[in-house]
């Protein structure tokens, strides 16, 4: 409380107290550079104050509150701070002196500091006593300590003890609330508040339901962590672990920067044996401060002592995580060898890998985090090879993806494996070990192809269209992933696209290609649409010029259109197709139908004579030659050629009165008349 301020000078005082040497700082001087100097007691009954006016300034207007003053007595003086001196040595031994002595004696001035000297003096006498268990006589000090300075709190602690140590429990406990009351440091609050615990449950009465009553009413005015925790220990030594674990959360909320206050109330659970309570506490801290690290570490401790292996990993990477910068250097290296070692005995070093590597992520400089990864990294690429080597490929897989590290040749030992699956007819499990053969090499176009063929045969077209189509991508020029793909694009009627497929790689398409596109072209034909279906016949031929069935609907459909010279080629190319396959009566049929429709079709009656002839059906060939020579005359060719047919025709048929009327009205034409004459 300010009781005066005039610009220079300021002095104050506690306002609650009724005696000044009731507190140790209570009036003081600060002047205007701000240095304190405590004020001289001339009386304990009142203090008045006057002004002193620096030189410097000018007086005010009206007259300034005096600083100090002569203390008027008042009708009811107060206790003074300094009632009696205490006597000195010469004094106990000469009690009285003259009043001479008296007189050459100069009186001296007692100030606040003498007295806080001398009320700690006492203590530390006081104190001594204690230690060396004489009881009575060490609150025989203290009192006196105490009735120069109340608020002097290490001689109600000391006090508290010594009547503690006659037996006078009930007075140490009023000592002990006094002490609180004077001194709110965390160490002292935990200190009164074990004593206070040990004297009334622990070493005493067994029951330390008392000590929570009286911790109930200190935590009325004082919500202390320390008094959390102390109570909620004498709680769970109730076995009242619910309201324990109330406390001990609520002492580390209110402490949350001082880990050794957590750990002390983690392991007074520990303690007892209670770690489902310990982790219980735990996650309630945890619920309330999701950042708080300790709180993960305990946990994860406490889970490790349970054998909960992944609890364990769960909380302690959480905690590495918050701890990504090391707040505890010293203890990082520890922490993360911890981790490792029992990571190692239960052989799962990946957790290591994946815990470092989440670490580093929010802290790229985490040396510690670093090392094992390095560490453990290098364990598991040692296994994993060993592994590779017998053979067993999966776990070696498996040890590989651990630290992210697979080496891409490892594919083909997983392709190679597949081959000779395939080749045991063990489709699916080559299929499985084609798959992670292309799972570590993405563009292992071999495996692509290989599983398209099997899933081909299994009928999955499309999923055999989709690896022929990975094969290509990975080769551009895999001409057998071509070839493949084409024939899914076939089955699929997708036909356009397997003919863009043969061209990619310059080949001609299959011969029963032909077919797919005569199937197309006749379901579109009988859906009316001609202009597509003559199309795909068309492609059709260009695949297989001597597809009959293609041959037969376009030589029909030119005949039906008018076409008759389109038409009569189309039957004559048919002729000549079925008389190549032998078919010579239907070979003759087509032969005439061309020759029907295009009476000079020359190519059409020399095809059918020969198919006559090879039918051994003479008379008709020799016919056939005789008008093939009359055409050749009528078309204005050379009469030798007329001349040669009409041989042909007397040779299969020398009775053939016509071929030999012919041929002599040619010689007599070109001037030979003996051969004339002779026919």
């Amino acid at each position: 409380e300010n009781i005066y301020e005039d610009g220079n000078v300021s002095v104050y005082r506690e306002p609650d107290k009724k005696q000044i040497y009731e507190e140790s700082k209570s009036i003081y001087v600060i002047d205007k550079d701000g240095n304190r100097t405590p004020l001289k007691i001339v009386d304990v009954d009142k203090i008045e104050i006057e002004s002193e006016i620096p030189k410097n300034e000018p007086p005010p207007s009206e007259p300034e509150k005096p600083i100090i003053t002569e203390i008027p007595k008042t009708e009811e003086p107060k206790k003074p701070i300094v009632k009696e001196t205490p006597k000195t040595e010469e004094q106990i031994e000469n009690p009285t002196k003259t009043e001479e002595t008296k007189k050459e004696e100069k009186p001296t001035e007692t100030t606040l500091e003498d007295i806080i000297q001398r009320s700690n003096k006492l203590a530390l006498e006081g104190k001594a006593l204690f230690d060396e268990k004489k009881y009575d006589k060490a609150i025989k000090k203290l009192n006196e300590a105490i009735e120069l300075n109340p608020n002097n709190s290490e001689a109600f602690m000391s006090r508290a003890n010594a009547k503690n140590g006659k037996g006078d429990f009930d007075g140490g406990i009023l000592d002990y609330l006094e002490f609180v009351k004077k001194d709110n440091e965390q160490q002292s609050l935990i200190e009164i508040a074990i004593q206070i615990g040990n004297y009334l449950s622990l070493e005493r009465s067994g029951d330390p339901t008392k000590a929570i009553i009286i911790l109930n009413n200190i935590l009325e005015t004082n919500e202390h962590p320390s008094l959390f925790f102390v109570r909620g220990a004498f709680k769970q030594r109730n076995n009242n672990f619910v309201e324990a674990n109330k406390d001990y959360v609520k002492a580390a909320d209110l402490s949350i920067e001082d880990p050794q206050f957590f750990n002390d109330m983690f392991e007074n659970m520990c303690g007892l044996g209670s770690l489902d309570n310990a982790i219980n506490f735990c996650e309630s801290v945890i619920e309330k401060r999701p950042n708080y690290k300790l709180a993960y570490k305990s946990l994860a401790r406490a889970k490790n002592t349970m054998n909960d292996f992944d609890g364990f990993i769960s909380a302690y990477q959480k905690f590495l995580e918050l701890d990504s910068h090391n707040s505890e250097y010293e203890l990082g290296k520890k922490n993360y060898s911890d981790l490792y070692s029992l990571c190692e005995n239960e052989g799962k070093l990946e957790k290591v890998i994946e815990i470092c590597n989440n670490v580093l992520k929010l802290n790229p400089k985490n040396k510690f985090a670093k090392d094992y990864l390095e560490k453990a990294s290098s364990e598991i690429e040692k296994k994993a090879s060993t592994l590779r080597q017998q053979g067993n490929l999966e776990d070696a897989l498996k040890e590989y993806k651990d630290i992210n590290k697979i080496p891409i040749d490892l594919a083909e030992d997983f392709y190679k494996r597949g081959v000779n699956l395939e080749s045991q007819g063990n489709n699916n499990d080559a299929i499985i070990n084609y798959d992670i053969a292309t799972e570590i090499n993405s563009n292992y176009a071999d495996a692509y192809y290989h599983k398209g063929i099997i899933l081909e045969k299994q009928d999955k077209q499309n999923e055999a269209l989709e690896n022929f189509t990975k094969a290509i991508d990975s080769k551009p020029n895999f001409t057998e992933a071509y070839q493949k793909r084409a024939l899914v694009f076939c089955k699929q009627g997708k036909l356009e696209e397997a003919l863009r497929d043969y061209d990619t790689i310059k080949q001609k398409p299959p011969i029963e290609m032909a077919e797919d596109f005569y199937k197309r072209g006749t379901t579109f034909k009988k859906l009316g649409n001609l202009e597509d279906a003559l199309r795909d016949f068309d492609k059709a031929l260009e695949i297989d010029p001597e597809n009959i069935s293609v041959l037969e609907w376009r030589a029909d459909y030119n005949a039906q259109n008018g076409r008759s010279k389109e038409a009569s080629l189309n039957f004559t190319n048919l002729g000549e197709l079925l008389k190549k396959k032998n078919n010579l009566d239907k070979s003759i049929e087509d032969f005439t139908k061309a020759i029907n429709l295009d009476s000079e079709n020359t190519n059409a009656l020399y095809g059918r004579a020969d198919a006559y002839k090879k039918k051994n059906d003479l008379k008709k060939a020799s016919k056939d030659y005789v008008s093939l020579g009359k055409l050749r005359e009528d078309n204005g060719e050379h009469l030798e050629n007329s001349i040669r047919e009409y041989t042909e025709a007397i040779k299969l048929d020398p009775t053939n009165i016509t071929a030999y009327f012919e041929r002599a009205t040619c010689h007599m034409i070109v001037g030979n008349l003996d051969s004339a004459i002779s026919d």
